[in-house]
């Protein structure tokens, strides 16, 4: 278990216990509609399982693909934080639990889910996020 818990680990193994490539093989997700529906509401509309989808997907283009320049106070990243605060205590239906970040996470984070949570909200409510940042999904 780790002794110092940070925002991007505990960001990360959340987003990716989840395995948002299967669950869109089955189900078709439109992910980029999600997102955009939040940019424009304010809420995640989707079902648990499609909004995992969308958290899984934001974790890969903000840490791989095409927003890892995007600043940690644009849109995106509010997106991604305010998914963790709905989905942190979601069960994960077995056939899309990614093995390995799903162990990780019930070892490492699930025994200190209220200090896990603690430190995302505090970055999400002490953020002030530029909501002006243009779109690169």
């Amino acid at each position: 278990m780790p002794s110092e818990l940070n925002e991007e680990d505990i960001l990360i193994c959340c987003a990716l216990r989840f395995d948002g490539y299967q669950y869109n093989n089955d189900h078709d997700v439109n992910v980029e509609a999600l997102i955009h529906e939040f940019f424009e509401t304010g809420q995640w509309q989707g079902t648990d399982a499609e909004c995992l989808s969308a958290f899984f997907h934001l974790q890969r283009s903000l840490f791989k693909w095409g927003l890892v320049y995007e600043p940690r106070h644009g849109r995106y990243w509010r997106a991604f934080r305010a998914l963790f605060l709905r989905l942190y205590d979601v069960d994960i239906p077995i056939q899309y639990q990614l093995s390995s970040e799903y162990s990780r996470w019930m070892l490492n984070f699930q025994p200190r889910l209220d200090e896990c949570v603690a430190i995302v909200r505090q970055v999400h409510e002490r953020t002030a996020y530029d909501d002006q940042a243009k779109p690169q999904f």
